[in-house]
């Protein structure tokens, strides 16, 4: 992620969300995937929300894993779509709940046309967004 800084993350965010919402290993692998501080933040902030909105820890806080886990794009992957999506909203001067927005990537990832040709996830998306919106 951002080299050296990686385990001050680490500590500050393990301070900032229960283990039963987001494992140890499971904060890491995010870490470990996250480029720069505004992917960071963007991330961190859908999750701080969603860890605000719901009261079952643990289930939500595994659920970008468990989309992650039912597609075969990879958690990098997964992080770009997050933020692509994050700037098309911005763009379109709206907000939605991380839990929806996970949730249209990974139903953008059973669309026909990538059953045919297995675009990139954040091509996919990008293309999904232009060509039919998001209701949420």
């Amino acid at each position: 992620m951002l080299g050296t800084m990686t385990e001050n993350y680490f500590q500050r965010l393990r301070a900032q969300y229960p283990i039963s919402f987001l494992s140890d290993e499971r904060l890491e692998l995010l870490l470990n995937n996250i480029r720069s501080e505004d992917e960071l933040k963007t991330i961190f902030s859908y999750l701080q929300k969603h860890l605000k909105s719901s009261p079952n820890h643990k289930e939500n806080g595994e659920l970008l894993f468990s989309y992650i886990d039912k597609t075969q794009y990879s958690v990098r992957e997964w992080i770009e779509a997050i933020i692509l999506f994050d700037n098309w909203l911005e763009n379109q001067g709206r907000k939605t709940d991380f839990k929806k927005m996970i949730g249209y990537i990974e139903c953008s990832t059973m669309s026909p046309e990538n059953k045919m040709l297995k675009y990139n996830l954040k091509e996919l998306v990008e293309k999904m967004l232009n060509e039919f919106g998001f209701v949420g």
